[in-house]
């Protein structure tokens, strides 16, 4: 009898070792597989905000690097953004001709949307307008909607938030 029991026991015991085991590599599995779905999340959410950070240091006016950019501007946008763009782009030249300049720091960009074809990011950036010896720095914040182009984004909006 009292083998019987030992053995009921040996069995149990492997039975339960069998099963920690079996729990613990599904454990290991499902925290990995997390972890490479938080890495993939990670890198599709951090190209929308790396290029409307770009896109938004590409505002800067006042010197010739300035007009470059703006030229670059134009050409990461969709056509209707470029078309209100160059609409607007000739008060940054008469600003730069009277001495004005301004410099756009991105300092932090978040994901608010994200879709197959479409972003919404959230831009906040600090721009420092100088005009001769005076500068002053304003702190803004903006909502970049980008629209997929090829393997990239293009700027599709920008407007400012309270």
């Amino acid at each position: 009898m009292v083998s019987r029991w030992r053995r009921g026991a040996v069995a149990l015991a492997l039975v339960l070792l069998l099963a920690l085991a079996g729990s613990a590599w599904w454990s290991v599995r499902q925290l990995h597989e997390r972890h490479r779905l938080d890495d993939a999340t990670a890198g599709t959410r951090s190209a929308p905000r790396v290029a409307a950070a770009d896109l938004v240091t590409l505002l800067s006016t006042g010197d010739a690097a300035a007009e470059a950019d703006r030229a670059r501007l134009v050409a990461a946008a969709t056509p209707s953004f470029a078309k209100q763009w160059r609409a607007i782009a000739t008060q940054f030249d008469a600003l730069a001709k009277g001495g004005v300049s301004a410099t756009t720091k991105v300092r932090s960009t978040a994901v608010q949307a994200l879709g197959s074809g479409a972003a919404t990011v959230l831009v906040a950036a600090d721009v420092t307008v100088r005009n001769g010896k005076r500068h002053q720095t304003t702190a803004y914040r903006m909502l970049v909607d980008l629209a997929r182009h090829g393997d990239g984004w293009i700027l599709d909006n920008l407007r400012l938030v309270p």
